[in-house]
């Protein structure tokens, strides 16, 4: 999973040069779609998966380098929190068996063309590659039906969730003006988050996977005119001084 972080931080150099553009994002999640999924484990006993909480601050930074007048290349980093239930249910007892709450950093890492279908109004769609971070983890036990077998269900619940996964996305950037605009984004992966559950000799398909759509507030910005801007400041504070 690292790989993929010290691959974005190995291109930034990169694109701080002249010929690319910049974006500082920052908003929220809006929402998502297909929040829940679940298994049957055994004949009284189902594994689930649901995703807990919306409006999770969502930040980025991009950069984007034209290919011509009206198509752009654009990647970088985005992230946001995420936070997933895990349960195992008995319906015979209709109690819970399991369950657990992690806490995980979704970054995703894109890789997008951009069409400017009118000034100032971008169209944005490709792929990105999502490597997850996790905050904590934190095992509940004591409102729970038995704590029998808790052990196993939770050596599953650990491994099951996939460190990396492929998504699609699509989206629209609005300028406002040169330097000020609105990103939103809708991104989905193109398979499970979930890997297949081995329990009791048996593996399960857990097709658990969801939509996010993002709204950001975004900042453009070239570092070269910025950083020329910065250094004509200093000057002029040096001069002022003495």
């Amino acid at each position: 999973m690292s790989k993929f972080l010290y691959l974005i931080i190995c291109l930034l150099p990169l694109s701080l040069s002249a010929q690319w553009s910049h974006q500082l994002q920052f908003g929220f999640v809006l929402g998502s779609d297909k929040s829940h999924a679940s298994a049957r484990v055994a004949d009284t006993l189902i594994f689930s998966y649901s995703k807990a909480g919306l409006n999770y601050p969502s930040g980025s930074f991009m950069t984007t380098l034209p290919i011509n007048e009206k198509w752009l290349f654009r990647t970088g980093i985005d992230g946001s929190k995420t936070t997933v239930d895990v349960r195992v249910h008995n319906t015979r007892t209709r109690n819970d068996i399991y369950y657990e709450r992690r806490t995980v950093a979704d970054m995703h890492i894109p890789v997008e063309v951009q069409y400017e279908a009118s000034k100032g109004f971008y169209l944005n769609s490709g792929f990105s590659v999502n490597p997850r971070l996790e905050f904590t983890r934190a095992p509940q036990t004591g409102f729970l039906e038995t704590n029998t077998g808790n052990d196993e269900f939770e050596d599953v619940a650990y491994n099951s969730m996939r460190e990396v996964s492929f998504n699609y996305r699509v989206g629209t950037t609005v300028k406002f003006f040169p330097w000020l605009g609105v990103d939103l984004m809708y991104d989905r992966p193109f398979a499970s988050l979930v890997k297949p559950l081995k329990l009791g000799g048996d593996e399960k398909e857990v097709k658990f996977k969801y939509g996010v759509w993002t709204a950001r507030i975004v900042y453009f910005f070239e570092w070269q005119k910025l950083k020329n801007s910065l250094n004509r400041n200093e000057g002029k504070v040096k001069k002022d001084f003495w």
